[in-house]
Formats: C-alpha cells, sequence, structure tokens
C-alpha cells in the first residue's frame, strides 16, 4: 500500500504492507470521540445498544471512563455482552464459592475457567500463587466445573474466552474447527 508521510514540509512516498497500515491507521473503537461524533453505547432503559452524539458532558466522560462506550457498534454489543456473562460467572462464584478466597495462603488452591485452543473447549486450571487480572476465581474445582455446566449452556462461555476481542484487531480471528 502506497502512503503519503509528510514530514517538516516535505512529502514523500512510501510503501508500507496492509499489516502495518491496519496497525498505525486502523481504530480500536476504544478511542475517545471528537466533538459532535457518533460513538455506541448500552442504553440503559431498553438494554440495546444506541448511538450517541459526543458533546463532552460528564455523562459521555463516565461513558468513556468505565468503558461503557465505544466508536465502533459491534464492538460496544460485543462489549456488553461480555460484561453481562463476566457478571453471571462473578454471580456464581460469589453465590457457590465457600468463604472468600485468600491470596496469602498459598497452599490453597483457586480454580479458574479458561479455553483449550488444543481440545476445543471451555476448561477449568489452578493457581495457588498467581491472581491473573480480570479472572473470577472459584474455591473449587467442583464450582468451577459446575460453573461451566451451568453457564455454558448456550455457547456463551465458549464466545466469552475464545472469541471475544476487547477492543478492534486485539487477536488475530479464530477460525471454526
Amino acid at each position: 500500500m502506497n502512503v503519503k508521510l509528510v514530514a517538516n514540509g516535505k512529502t514523500v512516498d512510501y510503501e508500507i504492507s496492509d499489516t502495518e497500515y491496519n496497525r498505525l491507521f486502523t481504530r480500536t473503537g476504544l478511542e475517545k470521540p471528537v466533538a459532535c461524533e457518533e460513538f455506541y453505547a448500552v442504553n440503559f432503559s431498553n438494554g440495546d445498544i444506541d448511538n450517541f452524539i459526543w458533546n463532552g458532558y460528564k455523562c459521555d466522560e463516565t461513558f468513556f471512563d468505565c468503558g461503557l462506550m465505544s466508536t465502533d457498534k459491534k464492538l460496544a454489543q460485543d462489549r456488553f455482552r461480555a460484561r453481562k456473562i463476566k457478571t453471571k460467572l462473578e454471580r456464581f462464584a460469589a453465590e457457590h464459592n465457600k468463604g472468600a478466597l485468600n491470596w496469602n495462603l498459598c497452599a490453597k488452591t483457586k480454580w479458574y475457567l479458561y479455553y483449550d485452543f488444543t481440545y476445543n473447549e471451555v476448561d477449568v486450571n489452578q493457581s495457588r500463587t498467581l491472581k491473573i487480572e480480570g479472572t473470577t476465581y472459584f474455591s473449587s474445582e467442583k464450582i468451577a466445573k459446575q460453573a461451566i455446566e451451568e453457564l455454558d449452556k448456550d455457547g456463551e462461555l465458549v464466545w466469552y474466552l475464545r472469541d471475544y476481542q476487547p477492543w478492534i484487531g486485539a487477536y488475530e480471528e479464530t477460525e471454526e474447527k
């Protein structure tokens, strides 16, 4: 792809790959909109993703600061869907875990869900000392597996753990097998 670079008043034609162009110029969907730019967020009155116009009001800033908006409609829909799944996981853990998890007790195992790309399934893994950002933990393997059984009936956990992209171009697209 041919692009024009302008620096210090001089223009130069430059050839870059499509991959490099996308890395440099493709939006992530998480940018802060400029005045009068359209963005997408959940409409709390009906649960739909609607378009809004950025005015820089406090509510706009709150949407942005809390990650509740996107400049891309599909990304806004996916982020809202992911938040609902994450909330279901957290509620399940809160309702089923046997007390608070203590990360200072390294001998006590905590369990979490992950997607295994080798076996193409959601499975559980354990941790005693590594607390991974954003991960929901369970107090037992049994409870973690129960969460999979109860929450993945419609494939939502597979989508969340395998396919969900928190911003445009975060990961290579997963090929269906």
